[in-house]
């Protein structure tokens, strides 16, 4: 109940004597309708399971009026059941009930599925538990424990002696069987080992057992445990064997069912994402599943002497230690009663950065239902919390640089409308500082754009041509050089034209972030460099400058949308979308792009740009006709 977030939650189980299915156990059951109410719904859930194959159900009052009926007068809201089997029959159901819409997630139904399993193991383990205590019992009726097989034979196999439970289980009258092999319907395999097994009997040790498979008169293979006895003569040599059998074939189908069953579970345990965790109520590990592994870093073998507050960071220790006073205070209001709390949790990873997980703690309980340790269920919520971060750091941003142009954009509209004195001169310096701030807020928008197409799959919209970016990068230098008197800049260029095959407004706009980041980052006086390698197949770029720089783990996050190392009120402007949309240019264009970057030291951005490779196409060639060259 805890784990499925359920008000309620109740098991029936099928009665033996008359296969109807009667309540078992219940916890935080709605008593507010009458006794017939729910043994009506039971009825209704055992046909229901009869007709609907499907593991797990989530029932409405929609579907039924008797589940109608029952949520009406109960005021519950969704319901979730799941069959109990045993042997592979339907021996009953669990189910849970909330007075909340849609509890019953995917995900909670699924451990619910989990549950029950462990419960139809748990009943299948007590049934072949009964039946390995009455194994060795002497069948009623049957005097002298001649219920079981019993036979004499000789070394060679032939049976001179079989009783009457011997020869009903082979369905054979005993003049048949005796003078018959021992032997008779084992396999090769079988036949092989109760031969190597005969070899091993000496005198001083004349006794083994033995399980193996042997037909039955309708054809199938039942399973037999022999437990054999050889007789020997004075000197040693064996004269014939003494065997007692047991039909142990329900015992080895339970047993092998319920190893499959704890295989299933224990491989979706071992293989879930989440960590699971469970404690002594020292909060010392006592099991961890693999996951930790890729969640923590950890291998499992390192968390065995350490405890859960030694792996979180001091405010997530504390809301840890919260939880656990909350949870036990609930346990002293209300004995018995299962409680769980959820909390977003800070953890340390083995390589010391912090990983974000939203723990579900409970506890686990003893035969008396007394908390005696506790189960703690993480899923990694890093990523979430980054983009949740980001999202809130880019409304802040975003907000502050569109009002930044459109205020501009603003104050001299209202000074071309209002002011009745405005010259013609500074009539077109003010529609200049307009077309200037819109020019930003429509890359700033554009940016969006970009990113938003990009992760939704549909890619930037590019138009490719033949782009010369010495030119470009000339006239860009020499621009920057007059408008920021404050920094140096410098240019080395081949001697010979840069040419690519890009989208000309986008590869200047590529150029364009750069250099403004570098602006943006460096002190008065720092000097930023452009140079330009040529490669037989790419060109390599790279843009330095002598900023502040940053350390390793925000050099590698730079390229993320909306990430800012500095998103505070008094940062450098920016919406933390340049790099990002860099980034997008550059491998659109089949380059890759990297940083380097020192903290105090400056950063070098670094990207390559696949060179243009001459075609048949050229201007002028003897192949303009062919259809490539458009």
């Amino acid at each position: 109940m805890e784990i499925l977030r359920a008000d309620c939650g109740w098991v029936c189980l099928a009665s033996d004597e008359t296969g109807s299915w009667e309540l078992t156990c219940r916890r935080g059951l709605w008593r507010k309708y009458p006794e017939e109410v729910l043994r009506g719904t039971i009825k209704h859930l055992q046909r229901e399971f009869a007709r609907n194959p499907d593991p797990v159900h989530v029932l409405s009052g929609r579907k039924s009026p008797i589940l109608n009926d029952v949520m009406r007068r109960a005021g519950a809201a969704s319901w979730g059941a799941v069959p109990l089997k045993r042997d592979g029959l339907t021996i009953g159901c669990m189910v849970v009930s909330s007075g909340s819409k849609n509890t019953i997630s995917p995900s909670r139904k699924q451990a619910l599925e989990v549950i029950a399993w462990q419960t139809g193991c748990a009943l299948a383990r007590v049934r072949a538990e009964e039946q390995l205590g009455g194994s060795d019992r002497e069948v009623p009726g049957e005097p002298d424990g001649q219920g079981e097989l019993v036979c004499r034979y000789l070394p060679d196999g032939t049976l001179i002696f079989v009783n009457d439970a011997y020869c009903r289980f082979f369905g054979r009258m005993r003049e048949d069987l005796v003078g018959s092999s021992f032997f008779r319907g084992l396999d090769e395999r079988d036949r092989e080992l109760v031969t190597h097994r005969i070899d091993q009997l000496v005198p001083e040790n004349p006794e083994d057992v033995l399980e193996v498979q042997v037909p039955s008169p309708s054809g199938d293979l039942r399973w037999v445990r022999w437990t054999r006895r050889a007789i020997f003569d004075g000197d040693g040599r064996v004269i014939e064997f003494r065997s007692t059998g047991s039909d142990i074939t329900e015992r080895v189908t339970i047993l092998r069912a319920l190893e499959e069953s704890e295989r299933r579970y224990r491989t979706l345990v071992e293989t879930a994402r989440d960590v699971i965790f469970t404690l002594d109520m020292d909060f010392r590990f006592t099991y961890v599943s693999p996951a930790v592994t890729s969640v923590l870093g950890y291998r499992v073998q390192e968390l065995d002497s350490t405890n859960v507050p030694d792996t979180l960071t001091e405010s997530s220790r504390k809301r840890f230690l919260q939880a656990y006073g909350d949870l036990r205070a609930a346990e002293h209001a209300s004995p018995g009663r299962s409680f769980s709390r959820t909390e977003q949790i800070e953890q340390y990873h083995k390589d010391g950065r912090g990983v974000w997980t939203e723990a579900t703690i409970t506890f686990l309980r003893d035969g008396e239902d007394k908390p005696n340790g506790i189960l703690m269920i993480s899923r990694d919520i890093t990523h979430r919390r980054h983009v949740e971060q980001m999202k809130s750091d880019f409304v802040t941003t975003a907000a502050h640089e569109l009002r930044t142009p459109l205020t501009s954009i603003l104050g001299f509209s209202e000074l071309l409308l209002f002011k009745n004195d405005v010259t013609p001169p500074e009539s077109s310096r003010y529609l200049e500082y307009i077309r200037k701030n819109a020019e930003r807020m429509a890359d700033i928008i554009g940016d969006l754009l970009d990113i938003s197409r990009i992760e939704s799959g549909e890619g930037v919209p590019t138009t490719p041509q033949v782009v010369d970016l010495l030119e470009t990068i000339e006239q860009m230098a020499e621009f920057y050089r007059q408008s920021s008197s404050l920094h140096r800049i410098e240019a080395t260029l081949p001697a010979g034209p840069i040419e690519v095959r890009a989208d000309n407004d986008k590869i200047t706009k590529l150029f364009r972030n750069l250099f403004d980041n570098a602006l943006r980052y460096s002190p008065a006086g720092g000097l930023i460099s452009l140079t330009c390698e040529s490669f037989p197949e790419h060109y390599l770029f790279s843009i330095q400058d002598e900023g502040i720089g940053m350390d390793p783990g925000q050099a590698k996050r730079v390229f993320d949308p909306f990430y800012r190392v500095d998103a505070s009120d008094t940062a450098v402007s920016g919406t933390g979308l340049g790099l990002t949309a860099a980034r997008n240019v550059v491998e659109a264009l089949g380059g890759r792009i990297w940083m380097n970057s020192e903290k105090g030291r400056g950063t070098m951005v670094e990207f390559t740009l696949p060179m243009r490779q001459p075609t048949d196409c050229e201007e002028g060639s003897d192949h303009e006709e062919d259809p490539r060259c458009g």
